[in-house]
Parts: C-alpha cells; sequence; structure tokens
C-alpha cells in the first residue's frame, strides 16, 4: 500500500508507462522503486539496525524491548527513536518463488515512550508498490512535530515489497501470505517487543496506494486485530472493475500479456521466474500471483485466451483478479460487520492522481459504504497521487488516529 503503485499499445509505451506506475507507487522513472528513494530523505541503506534519533544516536539494545534499560533510559535520554528491525517471517514459509522470509520493518518510538512507562497504541503503515519506506516522510523529525499536538503513538512502518515489487498484502500460495506476517508476524513481534497497548483498539492500520488498498483489504477481514484504518490514495476500482486500470483497458496490452503468459508457461520455473521479475509487465505478473495464483509457470492464471485471433474471456479467472482492486460491493456487504466495529475509517485522495481509476474507485468505496450506513470520513485534496502525501501522513492521517486510538 507503495501505493499505491500500466501499458499503452507499443511495447517501448508499454515499458514507460509501466515505470510511471512504479514512480507512482514508490520511486522515480530513472531507478527500481524498490531501490529508490528521494536524496533528500532517509533510506532503507542510511536507516541501518542502529538507532536514528531526533538528536543523536542510542544503542539498539536500550530501546524497543520492553524492560528495565529502556525505562531508566527515559529520565536521561527523552528522545524519539526510528530504527529498522529484522523479524521472522513465518506466514512467508514455503512460498513458491523463494521469497525471503526475514523481513526488515521500521520502528518509530516518540520520546514519550522513554519519559513513561505507559504503554502506547501503535499505528502500522503499509507503503505502496515499490515503496519500501514512507515516502516523503522525514522520520523521526516529521513525527516528533506532529506529535506535539497530538497523543503519542508508536508507528511501525512494514513494506511490501517483495522480488517483483509489490505483494499487494494478500496471501498466496505462491508469494506467500502476506496480509498474514501483517496481522500476525508483525503485529505479535512488536506487541512482544515493545511497550504496546495489545488491542485492536489501540491499533491502527493505514498505507499508501498498493498499501492502502492492503490496509482496507486487511482492516475488513481482520477486525480481530486492528480497530480502525485510514488509507491515502488506495488501489480500488468503481463498478466498471478491473477493465477500468491500465491492466485490462487496452486490447494491445492483453495481447501481449496473452503472448507472455503462453511463453512462460512453456518455461522452466527459474527461468520463468527471472523473466518475470525483469519484465515490463511486472505489475501485472505480481497482481496476478497476489489473486490468481497458480503452481506451475507462470505462476498465476489469466483471464484472457486468443482463439483464431480473438480474445476470449474466462470469467471464473477474470473474478480472481476482481478479487484484488475490484468487487467492492460485494466485499463491504460480506464484511459489512466487521466494517461496522472499526472506531474509525478514513480514505484520502487526490482529485488530480493521474490515475483516475483510483479517484473512481474511492469515490465508489465511500458511496457504497454510505449506501451500507457504515461510519467513515472521504477527504480529498486538488493534488495527484502521492504529490501531497507527506502533508497528507502529518495532517490528516496522525491527527485521524489521535482521534480514533484507545490509550488504555
Amino acid at each position: 500500500m507503495n501505493l499505491i503503485i500500466f501499458f499503452k499499445q507499443s511495447l517501448l509505451a508499454s515499458a514507460l508507462i509501466s515505470t510511471l506506475l512504479l514512480s507512482g507507487c514508490g520511486g522515480d522513472s530513472s531507478t527500481p522503486p524498490a531501490l529508490q528513494k528521494s536524496s533528500d530523505k532517509a533510506t532503507s541503506s542510511s536507516v541501518s539496525s542502529s538507532i536514528k534519533t531526533s538528536s543523536s544516536a542510542v544503542s539498539l539494545s536500550s530501546v524497543g524491548v520492553t524492560s528495565s534499560a529502556a525505562s531508566s533510559l527515559a529520565s536521561s535520554n527523552a528522545k524519539s527513536v526510528f530504527n529498522k528491525v529484522s523479524i521472522p517471517a513465518n506466514s512467508l514459509l514455503d512460498n513458491i518463488v523463494a521469497e525471503p522470509t526475514q523481513r526488515d520493518i521500521w520502528v518509530y518510538l516518540p520520546k514519550q515512550y522513554f519519559t513513561s512507562n505507559a504503554p502506547l497504541p501503535v499505528v502500522y503503515y503499509l507503503p505502496g508498490y515499490g515503496d519500501t519506506y514512507m515516502l516523503d516522510v522525514e522520520i523521526p523529525q516529521d513525527f516528533d512535530s506532529s506529535l506535539q499536538t497530538l497523543k503519542p503513538m508508536i508507528i511501525v512502518v512494514v513494506s511490501g515489497v517483495n522480488l517483483y515489487w509489490g505483494s499487494f498484502f494478500a496471501d498466496s500460495p505462491v508469494i506467500g501470505n502476506w496480509g498474514d506476517f501483517v496481522a500476525k508476524d508483525v503485529v505479535d513481534y512488536v506487541d512482544s517487543n515493545y511497550r504496546t497497548i495489545p488491542h485492536r483498539s489501540s491499533r491502527g492500520l493505514s498505507g499508501h496506494s498498493m498499501g492502502g488498498f492492503g490496509a482496507l483489504n486487511l482492516a475488513m477481514r481482520r477486525a480481530e486485530v486492528f480497530g480502525s484504518v485510514f488509507a491515502l490514495a488506495p488501489g480500488l476500482v468503481n463498478s466498471t472493475g478491473i477493465a477500468d486500470t491500465q491492466m485490462f483497458d487496452s486490447d494491445t496490452h492483453i495481447r501481449e500479456m496473452v503472448a507472455a503468459t503462453e511463453r512462460l508457461a512453456a518455461m522452466q520455473p527459474a527461468a520463468a521466474l527471472a523473466e518475470m521479475a525483469s519484465s515490463h509487465f511486472v505489475f501485472d505478473f505480481a497482481y496476478g500471483m497476489a489473486f490468481a495464483p497458480l503452481l506451475n509457470p507462470p505462476y498465476y492464471e489469466y483471464p484472457y485466451t486468443l482463439n483464431n485471433n480473438v480474445l476470449v474471456r474466462n470469467d471464473s479467472v477474470m473474478a480472481k483478479w476482481e478479487s484484488g482492486f475490484g468487487n467492492v460491493h460485494n466485499e463491504i456487504q460480506e464484511f459489512s460487520q466487521n466494517l461496522s466495529s472499526l472506531s474509525g475509517i478514513g480514505i484520502d485522495c487526490g482529485t488530480e492522481d493521474y490515475f483516475k481509476w483510483i479517484v473512481r474507485g474511492c469515490s465508489h468505496f465511500d458511496a457504497e459504504l454510505t449506501a451500507a450506513g457504515i461510519p467513515h470520513t472521504y477527504t480529498t485534496h486538488g493534488a495527484g497521487h502521492q504529490d501531497q502525501i507527506r502533508a497528507r501522513i502529518l495532517t490528516v492521517m496522525l491527527p485521524f488516529f489521535a482521534q480514533h486510538l484507545a490509550t488504555e
């Protein structure tokens, strides 16, 4: 949600627009988003396992774990910290694509964590496609500033970047159970190693783009874990469905994907996976492996084939692709009780988002929640997919959670 996070008629245009998609969800067009971070932002390489603080470094062993050592630090060094931690991802075990099962998360602890023994609520943030961090936000400085007037909270950034730049935080036998990774592995680790309030009412889930979709998708399915949710420019489509996205709005692109799918199906597993990771169709491949997984090459089912040069759609396979960004009406109906149990639901979207289907999708989601009588807030701003993300996180998202997270 990293997100956040497609193609036209010629091969060159397809590659260029694919790059644009990736940059929109967490990078720029010059380098793969899984590697790219803005030059004036903290990077995954600079955020090492040593602690970053608002003014000075503190040893890793002194923070995080519920211990007297952490508590004694309070009076002498009341500074926020931000650190990268490697944790086991048991939910990703036995995935087919050899996805690493040791993952990094980033943890922000406000200075109040060290000035009191009181447990704190936690906000989990899921970045967009290709984004391993929190795009454009200066951490810990920006959080320190915003939380001066808000209740203190722990903030945990959970990247969904995999070998194909995006997991969509979905459970899949091909890429692993990324939804379980967030809701079980990460939450259990944070509750076991930090002084949290281990209750759904004190856990908020958020994200951008792919991560915004992931946040909404997980919140409605894991309401026993998360008590509130806020999504920035989430990957959602309107009643037109997944056909409204660039993955299916061009016959030329669909035909190229049919050809790519047939070619991959004839390859050996290792060769197929290597080609998929470097292809300009990588977003489609990643999406297919998440929502329409297949245990052999090409590792996804594709909803179209060619018969006498005519495109033929398989509706049962298309339904699997719709189960990601689409199927909004049915999912809200199915999970209405879970959604109604949340203390807060927030959606935020830029009206000038260059992924116009996201604008239409967010408006549709708002209308469906309203029709179902599910309380929520829907805010918009006049910018694009990511150019106001820092401001929206600091001035809209964090105040939302300050209002909706329980502190005891």
